[in-house]
């Protein structure tokens, strides 16, 4: 299975010093990027897709927070350390080819907003 050979991952503010999944998805990251192996030939992709990891979890684009101890996203974060795209990044395509944006947020705790000040008028 070649799923996201032609992909590309790029880091902000790296950090190596753990040996978690985390430290291997920027590991991955530096050396994708370092090799610049897009081995399909096509450097066309639907946009970036940004995720930030978080000592506790991460975020996809701009969806909500994700425990990293949670089966599903235990997976999602295996096949990033792996070299891979996970499947929900590629649209049910065989070698898609997607850029992936890293954050590398490793040292902070993922806080929710608060909630707004305000509240919404309900028409009554």
């Amino acid at each position: 299975n070649n799923r996201g050979g032609g992909s590309g991952l790029s880091v902000q503010n790296p950090d190596d010093n753990n040996t978690d999944v985390f430290s291997r998805i920027v590991r991955q990251a530096h050396n994708g990027n370092n090799n610049n192996n897009n081995t399909n030939g096509n450097n066309t992709s639907d946009g970036p897709n940004k995720i930030t990891l978080y000592r506790n979890g991460f975020i996809v684009n701009d969806g909500p927070f994700r425990n990293a101890e949670d089966p599903v996203n235990k997976l999602f974060l295996e096949e990033l350390a792996q070299g891979y795209v996970p499947k929900e990044l590629t649209d049910g395509k065989e070698n898609p080819n997607v850029n992936v944006h890293l954050d590398d947020k490793r040292h902070e705790d993922y806080v929710p907003p608060p909630p707004p000040s305000y509240v919404a008028y309900s028409g009554q």
